[in-house]
């Protein structure tokens, strides 16, 4: 097991915006994707799938808050409020599903607290990018419910020209 949070996930977050900055960064774990930010494709140890179909199973499980996100539409979110990261290597069936075996990937947000917290996060760079995280926690009834929520809106003009398509380069995002 790694496990990654505090100071040394911040550092790692700051090389990128998505799922895939824990690539090569965390022991055995390799993330890639043919299709930008979109649909990573997850390998630890080497064991992994190159199926590009939706419906293919993965043997490399992303679970956020305790929940498998099965579905490769759901593995593309940003990396933004995340308290910890964990990653599994080896069969994780008995925790995670027959879609474990080669390991999981476990991310947890960060948890509600009892006293007020506002956070914001502008980030601007080339190609007319820029990216805006906000996020608040605090009390409802202090002691007893707490409650958080966050946002996050990432855009960017793409960095390759697609001369098929001369008016979307790719890797253009926003969301």
């Amino acid at each position: 097991i790694t496990v990654v949070s505090g100071e040394k996930l911040d550092v790692i977050k700051a090389g990128g915006e998505d799922i895939r900055v824990l690539s090569a960064r965390l022991p055995s774990l390799f993330i890639e994707s043919s299709f930008g930010r979109t649909f990573p494709r997850f390998y630890i140890r080497g064991l992994g799938n190159t199926d590009f179909d939706l419906n293919a199973s993965q043997p490399v499980s992303l679970v956020f808050d305790d929940v498998v996100q099965e579905n490769a539409l759901l593995k593309g979110f940003p990396m933004f409020d995340i308290e910890q990261v964990e990653l599994l290597r080896g069969p994780q069936g008995t925790l995670y599903g027959h879609n474990a075996v080669g390991g999981a990937l476990n991310l947890t947000t960060k948890v509600p607290t009892d006293d007020v917290a506002f956070s914001t996060r502008l980030v601007v760079g080339n190609f007319q990018t820029s990216r805006a995280e906000v996020s608040a926690s605090g009390p409802l009834l202090r002691g007893r419910i707490m409650a958080g929520a966050s946002a996050v809106r990432a855009v960017s003009d793409g960095s390759v020209q697609d001369l098929t398509h001369p008016d979307r380069p790719l890797g253009t995002t926003d969301g």
